[in-house]
């Protein structure tokens, strides 16, 4: 979980304001808000990814902050749902065929 929130392939600082991020965030939104509520007592799906960016990912604190700041509530990140999640899931990576 790490290696994902901190690859730059999957979540980059696009400008002050915009976080460009994987579409799977949005898919499985209510999972990871789940968890930030249960694990961070009130907190949201933001809070609960902030906890996985790695302290030496590029734009770390910026992206901290963006996600506490942006991502515990739905409303705000459906709004930019064209610009924050131009990533296309790979869904072949799931496929059982491809175990060794």
């Amino acid at each position: 979980m790490k290696e994902y929130m901190s690859s730059e392939a999957q979540f980059s600082k696009v400008d002050d304001d915009t976080l460009k991020a994987n579409s799977i965030v949005y898919w499985y939104y209510d999972d990871f808000e789940t968890y930030g509520r249960e694990s961070q007592k009130g907190g949201g799906a933001g809070t609960f990814l902030a906890r996985f960016v790695a302290p030496n990912a590029k734009d770390h604190d910026w992206k901290v902050k963006h996600l506490h700041t942006n991502f515990n509530d739905r409303g705000k990140i459906s709004l930019k749902l064209s610009s924050a999640f131009e990533f296309a899931y790979d869904w072949r990576i799931n496929d059982i065929r491809n175990r060794p």
